[in-house]
């Protein structure tokens, strides 16, 4: 599920149009919202059963192989209405994107500017090793995935390698506040600093935290 494939962005749209065909009607919108939200695994072996197995109890009368071409079909437009008219030019990253919101720039579209990051195009999907997961009730759109990558190498002196989603600081200010986001979305990842030697060659920010006069706490109160 490459964020550059054409064939991601079909499958991603062929798999999200069987699902809703498969449950949106039936269930209605408040309840397949809830549904695909916290059921993925209910679905997704649903989906395996008709599709792949040919148990089509579910689907009434229907043919499961005239379902799917009728879920291709209507993916296919689909497609073409949000992403272009030419399917061999589709990207699964122009569906499926990852946006990180700061809680501190919830009230604020100029915190938002500052804090906020994305949205960006993003490989993977629900299932895949490289896990960036999306709920049906909102298409596309990365909700869960990999934060933290990293491989340890034990032997003598060891060494650590990592990338964590932006970068290890939640301050805006910070050099590292995002320094890692493309490593994070190429799948790189860094050799980190485990010895206060090493730390010391790379450098590092200090902050420092005041104590609150006692006076000003009693005010606050």
């Amino acid at each position: 599920m490459d964020r550059d494939s054409a064939g991601a962005a079909v499958f991603g749209l062929i798999y999200q149009t069987i699902i809703e065909e498969l449950f949106a009607k039936p269930l209605g919108k408040e309840l397949y919202d809830h549904f695909v939200l916290s059921c993925n695994p209910i679905y997704e072996r649903m989906v395996k059963k008709i599709v792949l197995q040919n148990q089509t109890r579910w689907l009434g009368e229907a043919d499961s192989g005239k379902f799917v071409s009728d879920c291709f079909q209507k993916a296919m437009r689909t497609g073409r209405s949000m992403i272009g008219s030419d399917p061999s030019k589709w990207k699964w990253g122009d569906l499926h994107k990852v946006e990180f919101n700061h809680p501190i720039a919830v009230r604020s579209r100029f915190l938002e500017a500052l804090y906020d990051v994305g949205p960006l195009e993003v490989s993977g999907s629900m299932d895949t090793i490289y896990f960036s997961g999306w709920s049906p009730s909102h298409p596309f759109n990365s909700f869960e995935g990999v934060t933290l990558t990293q491989t340890s190498d034990m032997t003598h002196p060891p060494q650590l390698f990592g990338t964590i989603t932006m970068g290890i600081s939640g301050h805006f200010f910070s050099s590292h506040y995002k320094d890692q986001i493309s490593d994070w979305l190429a799948g790189r990842a860094s050799k980190d600093p485990i010895t206060r030697a090493e730390m010391d060659k790379t450098g590092f920010d200090r902050v420092l935290f005041r104590a609150i006069p006692a006076s000003a706490v009693s005010m606050c109160r």
